[in-house]
């Protein structure tokens, strides 16, 4: 009887996972939320490069939310590593975003966020739209889903010229490349900055070098987008004067096929700057975030 009781017990561990010595259970992985990115971007596949410049027109509610979600695809493709996203944002926000970034995004962490002076500029130039919060609370709730998304601001505070501008902005985003090895890294600046070719678009003799140049003296492979949108309003600023800032008319330019859409065009970069386009429908200005607290 002793004889068969230990066989049967030797039978049933043979059969039961975990019985064997050596071999405890494995306690099951709690499954990740799913991610909803809003809908592909036709070319996005297209965005292989590990830096991605976006050149945008400031104070549109738009681009901030399309650019949202690239980043959101970027980080949905790429779980378990960080993606890290560059906004022309003043570097004095940072404490203040880090802390939006890590709440649960509830009207108190909301008002302490747009409390910070970059939200509560007089100059409102665009940047600090009310899509612009909108695009750091996006990046918030897929940090919440278990992505893994950065953010940097490279703005900043003073500067003694325009390329000394663009300087710090590349100097900032190097350093947050070399600190958190990022598998990919977009950034959303306006399209002046990120030309990849020294003077501007109006002035190519200008003696100013952009921030999309000096990154592509170091990241060769980088990928610069400009962006064409078929007409509508922006928030920006006409002059340096505030009260010169508002909603202005835009103007229309061709968005021919699917929208939004990306399509490379590299025999365009030794004239423009930029690699590709990033075409968009309509758009609609972004009034500053500032003026309506949650």
């Amino acid at each position: 009887m002793k004889r068969y009781s230990l066989a049967a017990a030797v039978l049933v561990c043979g059969v039961l996972p975990g019985c064997r010595s050596g071999n405890p259970p494995t306690a099951a992985q709690p499954s990740l939320p799913p991610v909803s990115c809003g809908g592909e971007i036709a070319g996005a596949e297209q965005l292989t490069a590990p830096l991605v410049l976006v050149g945008e027109i400031h104070g549109t509610s738009e681009i901030p939310a399309t650019f949202g979600r690239l980043i959101c695809q970027a980080a949905a493709g790429r779980r378990g590593e960080t993606v890290l996203a560059g906004l022309e944002v003043l570097s004095s926000a940072q404490s203040a975003i880090d802390v939006f970034l890590a709440s649960d995004g509830s009207a108190s962490a909301a008002q302490a966020l747009l409390a910070q002076e970059f939200w509560q500029r007089e100059y409102q130039d665009g940047r600090s739209s009310k899509a612009m919060f909108s695009l750091l609370d996006e990046i918030r709730r897929l940090r919440m889903t278990g992505l893994k998304v950065e953010v940097r601001a490279l703005d900043p505070v003073r500067f003694d010229s325009p390329s000394g501008r663009d300087a710090a902005m590349a100097a900032a985003l190097v350093d947050a490349i070399e600190t958190l090895r990022p598998a990919q890294t977009l950034v959303l600046v306006g399209n002046v900055h990120s030309r990849t070719l020294n003077g501007y678009p109006w002035d190519a003799n200008a003696a100013y070098v952009p921030l999309g140049a000096l990154l592509r003296a170091r990241y060769g492979d980088l990928i610069a987008l400009d962006i064409k949108n078929s007409g509508g309003s922006a928030w920006i600023c006409m002059s340096a004067d505030a009260k010169e800032c508002g909603a202005r008319d835009q103007r229309a330019s061709e968005t021919p096929g699917t929208v939004p859409r990306i399509a490379m065009d590299p025999d365009a970069t030794p004239r423009t700057g930029h690699d590709g386009m990033l075409f968009i429908g309509p758009v609609t200005a972004s009034p500053p975030a500032r003026l309506e607290r949650p």
